[in-house]
């Protein structure tokens, strides 16, 4: 609507609703841009406008309205960004790195939603002047504190580009080796691993270092951050994080660990197909007992690998029939056995949602939401598939959407204060999703 309204860069008429949102700036065509008839239309269809028109009518909160459009806006615009990447000059470029990283710590997004937004950012970063980007990842040691997820990633996109990568490794390293608060001792550790996921050169020996950080730390949080940027690292060099970890008996920390690399590598570098088997086989015999959360990552890993390799599916399969104390945390991988890179035949299809829906019909409740949970992921990346199973599903929804009086719990807390607690909340929000 911008776009059309306002191709030539003023912002004369812009609605007033509109102004307040972080997003609404970056709308308006930057100084030097060129706008082509081209893709105009492309950005009508998303009718935002119209979407926002139709929420206040509804009555929707204005925060969810400022939460909706913000992220509509970040991502819509970097995809018109990256289609007019060739039109947009230099200067433009700047103005455009500059706004966002100024408004990063405003903008909202995350996951899927916010990539157009970093993928924009290494296209443009190429082709300005590095001082531009020096300048940006110099202020980070002033406002570390303050550095959101998202301004993260921005800085280490940046330092990667324009070779600032070690030296700010080495600030985060003296950011963790000194009594700082915390609050910024986490912050440089999930920069270190942004920082690598980024980086041309290979950081690999920064692995032993966190280590004797976790090794040392009482902190649970900081603990699973580190354990993150390890997995981040290990993509530098990964037959030699594979063989790091291959044989030995993984704790929950190093499960974070191998869960963040299989998940970088199903989006950067797909394994070969030995390292797949072998990590397969590591993940299934690592298997707990007893440890439900340590079972969810591993299946988690599992199913990351399994999306991209039939046989490795049909070896998930089995997992259903043989490992019946973690079969919830088998549910639980099916989502991302369904994620939306996956490369499934038929065949697969039908065998993995026949097993979904014996789970979706389970008198187990931990079974029943881990299969819902997964049905969410199936019906948003298949969704023509699912349509085949439309009577099977709501026949079950009938059912699942009601409060079942036995999954209801009483707390008491003592001095007569008691709560009921609603156990099946999870499945009645995964139906309606």
């Amino acid at each position: 609507f911008c776009l059309r309204q306002y191709g030539t860069g003023t912002a004369a008429g812009f609605p007033d609703l509109l102004r307040q949102f972080p997003g609404a700036s970056l709308l308006l065509p930057p100084a030097g841009g060129s706008v082509t008839e081209q893709y105009r239309p492309d950005f009508q269809k998303k009718g935002m406008v119209l979407d926002v028109k139709k929420m206040i009518d509804n009555g929707v909160e204005p925060n969810i309205i400022k939460e909706k459009v913000e992220n509509n806006f970040c991502t819509n615009i970097f995809n018109v960004y990256i289609a007019m990447i060739n039109f947009l000059n230099v200067t433009a470029l700047e103005n455009i790195i500059k706004t966002t990283y100024e408004r990063i710590n405003q903008i909202s997004i995350s996951g899927k939603a916010s990539e157009p937004m970093f993928e924009f950012m290494k296209l443009a970063g190429s082709r300005v002047k590095p001082n531009v980007l020096k300048t940006i990842v110099s202020s980070v040691q002033n406002e570390i504190s303050n550095l959101t997820e998202n301004a993260s990633k921005l800085i280490a996109i940046f330092a990667g580009i324009c070779k600032e990568d070690t030296n700010l490794i080495n600030f985060c390293l003296k950011c963790l080796s000194s009594k700082k608060d915390s609050e910024i001792i986490k912050k440089a550790s999930s920069l270190i691993g942004n920082i690598c996921l980024h980086s041309t050169q290979s950081h690999f020996d920064l692995i032993s270092q966190l280590e004797k950080l976790i090794q040392s730390s009482k902190d649970d949080e900081l603990n699973i951050i580190l354990a993150i940027s390890i997995g981040k690292i290990g993509l530098s060099d990964p037959s030699k994080f594979t063989g790091k970890y291959l044989g030995t008996k993984p704790d929950k920390l190093t499960m974070y660990s191998m869960r963040e690399f299989i998940h970088q590598t199903t989006e950067k570098k797909p394994l070969d197909n030995n390292t797949n088997n072998d990590l397969f086989n590591w993940l299934t015999k690592s298997l707990s007992n007893t440890d439900r959360e340590f079972n969810d990552l591993c299946c988690e890993c599992l199913g990351n690998l399994s999306g991209f390799n039939k046989s490795l599916v049909a070896q998930y399969i089995n997992g259903f029939q043989n490992r019946a104390l973690s079969i919830s945390s088998y549910f639980y991988g099916l989502k991302f056995i369904f994620n939306k890179k996956s490369k499934l035949d038929g065949e697969s299809l039908d065998k993995l949602m026949n097993i979904l829906l014996q789970g979706l019909g389970s008198d187990d409740l931990q079974i029943k939401l881990k299969a819902f949970q997964s049905l969410v992921t199936v019906a948003h990346n298949y969704t023509d598939f699912v349509k085949r199973y439309y009577d099977k599903l709501l026949e079950i929804f009938n059912e699942a959407h009601k409060i079942n009086e036995a999954w209801i719990e009483t707390v008491d807390f003592g001095g007569g204060m008691k709560i009921k607690q609603d156990k099946g909340v999870g499945i009645r929000n995964a139906v309606y999703n």
